[in-house]
């Protein structure tokens, strides 16, 4: 069985390589004998939890998160859409979301609401983060499984497209995505919307 491990430079999977591959391409290869700074390997989400947990995470997610992938205004006509995987949980308990960003990551704002409402605590994650996130809790979630899904699905496609311009070293910005991957993170993102609209029941 191939490698399943990362390429050192920039995060891709190395699945399918050999067993002591440890760059995705001669590209990132040459950059990490160059001397150029590597990129974070981000780690998983997460790797010690106890199952507990995950379980308690997911039913805050289910009640108080969203899922949403955000799709930027182009600055220029000639760039490509951007489409961004992002999750974040609400609550005016800064205790839980404080737990959540201590055990997964992430960051969190306060947004200050009318009185006498208290302050609203929002976590939030993106891209790879929210991914991992939602892997691991994905066996618990009753409501937002279907949205989960989505958003695993779409977060795979823009990593595997990424390595794939890596490996042909056309990962230059701004550059534009070919009318086939748009279309098929568009078609994506559309499909959230409609499961979000039918509460999950799609």
């Amino acid at each position: 069985m191939g490698n399943r491990g990362r390429c050192l430079f920039c995060s891709a999977s190395l699945k399918g390589k050999r067993k002591d591959a440890r760059h995705c391409s001669a590209t990132c290869q040459w950059r990490t004998k160059s001397g150029r700074t590597p990129r974070p390997i981000p780690r998983p989400y997460p790797e010690t939890v106890q199952e507990v947990d995950l379980a308690y995470a997911a039913g805050l997610f289910d009640g108080e998160g969203t899922v949403d992938i955000a799709r930027p205004t182009l600055r220029k006509p000639t760039y490509s859409p951007r489409h961004t995987l992002q999750i974040k949980v609400g609550n005016t308990s800064p205790g839980v979301i404080m737990w959540l960003r201590s055990v997964f990551g992430g960051s969190i704002t306060k947004r200050l609401l009318r009185p006498p409402r208290r302050p609203l605590w929002v976590w939030s994650l993106s891209t790879l983060q929210a991914k991992n996130f939602l892997e691991s809790v994905l066996p618990f979630l009753r409501i937002k499984q279907q949205e989960a899904t989505i958003a695993i699905e779409l977060q795979e496609a823009v990593m595997k497209y990424k390595a794939k311009m890596m490996r042909t070293n056309r990962w230059a910005k701004p550059f534009r995505l070919e009318e086939e991957e748009i279309q098929r993170r568009e078609t994506l993102a559309l499909r959230l919307v409609e499961v979000r609209r039918c509460g999950g029941l799609l």
